[in-house]
């Protein structure tokens, strides 16, 4: 009989994401009403600007340095939790690491490594996306500061403050990637290629360690649009992955 699937740590996410999407309707507001002054200039929609660009900083900042750091350290207790049979926290998870090892530190690795293989495919696939946002961003950021006059300094400091944090997500998301996409060839070498054995436990430990930092670094909210769309298919090549190991 198939077990429940359970996983209460995306409750903590949940208000992550809730936080996401206001920054992401903040970000088209921001859009819109920028295209509409740089057709004509009009004083109040300036100051509605100036407001939600700072309301957007409130907003970001809270998620980042609070509820993200929530969500990550019940996620890291959970990982442990799967791994060394223990009680860490009072969220379950069952089901969403998916091997069988008895090995404690074999079952941390390879939880790990299904969580970059995820993590890997779903940065990919939202890239796209991701590069069409903030190129348009950028080229309207640009217009700005080209048609501003000096009395809307205001205005433009907010709006470079705006569009550097959005070009500082894109980096990051492309730093990300190239990080994970290196974490999951060596993790896919030491555990499949050369096969797994107890000398590699530093190393591979060592794998660990810098995926945690790397998410801790970026604090990436994931796509759910995406993970949804290609969960199926990114779950039945997981596990012919996992049959090599």
């Amino acid at each position: 009989m198939t077990k429940e699937y359970i996983n209460d740590v995306n409750k903590n996410y949940t208000i992550c994401i809730y936080l996401n999407k206001i920054t992401n309707i903040i970000f088209i507001l921001s859009i819109l009403l920028s295209t509409i002054i740089c057709f004509k200039y009009m004083e109040f929609i300036s100051i509605i600007l100036i407001v939600i660009h700072i309301l957007y900083f409130i907003v970001n900042t809270a998620n980042d340095i609070l509820f993200i750091n929530i969500a990550e350290d019940e996620r890291r207790k959970t990982l442990l939790s799967n791994a060394f049979n223990v009680d860490l926290s009072d969220k379950k998870t069952n089901g969403y690491y998916n091997n069988k090892e008895k090995s404690p530190l074999k079952k941390l690795f390879v939880n790990s490594f299904e969580s970059i293989y995820f993590t890997n495919n779903n940065l990919r696939k939202s890239f796209i996306y991701k590069s069409i946002e903030t190129v348009f961003e950028i080229i309207m950021w640009v217009t700005l500061i080209i048609i501003l006059n000096d009395k809307n300094i205001t205005l433009l400091i907010t709006q470079c403050l705006f569009s550097t944090e959005i070009f500082e997500k894109y980096l990051k998301h492309i730093y990300y990637f190239v990080k994970t996409n290196t974490l999951y060839k060596n993790f896919y070498r030491d555990l499949i290629t050369t096969k797994y054995d107890t000398g590699k436990d530093a190393i591979l430990l060592e794998y660990c360690f810098e995926y945690e930092t790397l998410k801790s670094y970026c604090h990436f909210l994931l796509p759910q649009s995406t993970f949804d769309k290609y969960n199926s298919k990114w779950t039945s090549d997981w596990k012919k992955l996992y049959k090599k190991i």
